[in-house]
Formats: C-alpha cells, structure tokens, sequence
C-alpha cells in the first residue's frame, strides 16, 4: 500500500480553461509516513531503474512538463491544445448532483431538495 497524501497536504499545478498555469503549495503536512505523489512515482520510478525519475521537488516536474508542452506547438496552454482537438459534437448529459454519489443517492434529506428532484437532462448532438 502507498500512502500518498491528500490534496491539501502536496503541492501541484493546474491548467485552467485560459491556459493558465495555476501552482499551489500545501496547506498541511502529510500524516505518518503519507507522502506527495510525485515523490511516490519518483522512488517507483528509481527501485525499476528507470531513466526520468530524478525530480528534486514538484515545481522540478511541473517546470519539465511546461517545456514539453510549450515544445509541442509553441503554445503553453494545454487547454487549448485539447479544446482545438475537438472537432466533431457529442451528445452531453447534465444529471443532478445528488445522483452521481452512491452516498448522496441514498440520503433521503438531499433527494427531498429542488436539486435532488431535478431529473437527468440531455443534450443531444446534431
């Protein structure tokens, strides 16, 4: 079992819809031996001698993927490589946020609320 640590106990980096970087540091100290993802993947990576898995601190990985990306088409943003890539409609659903968690489902309180009574919406292409 690897004990990697929460969200709130890592730091990361995000690309949001405009492209823009967005880089957190975290807000707490991982619990007992819980450690940050990449240091997971980063001694995975070593015990398999593999060659890439040298990374010093999560900025180190989100600065080699930044090059690779800008490298790919002279662009930095990812969001944008991946929404120019869309080319043809699909069909969407909207369901109600109270159906999608089997925990939520079963809560009667919440199933009782305007949005727990809204039914599955769909959006079909063409």
């Amino acid at each position: 079992m690897l004990a990697a640590g929460t969200f709130a106990e890592t730091a990361g980096t995000f690309v949001n819809l405009e492209g823009r970087w967005q880089s957190f540091a975290g807000a707490a100290v991982p619990v007992g031996a819980a450690r940050p993802g990449w240091k997971i993947l980063r001694v995975l990576g070593n015990q398999l001698a593999l060659d890439g898995f040298d990374y010093q601190s999560a900025e180190q990985v989100r600065d080699e993927l930044k090059a690779l990306a800008a490298a790919t088409d002279g662009r930095t943003g990812v969001a944008y490589r991946a929404a120019a890539a869309v080319t043809t409609a699909e069909a969407l659903t909207d369901v109600p946020m109270y159906q999608l968690d089997p925990v939520l489902r079963r809560a009667a309180s919440l199933q009782l609320t305007r949005d727990g009574q809204r039914s599955a919406r769909y959006y079909g292409a063409g």
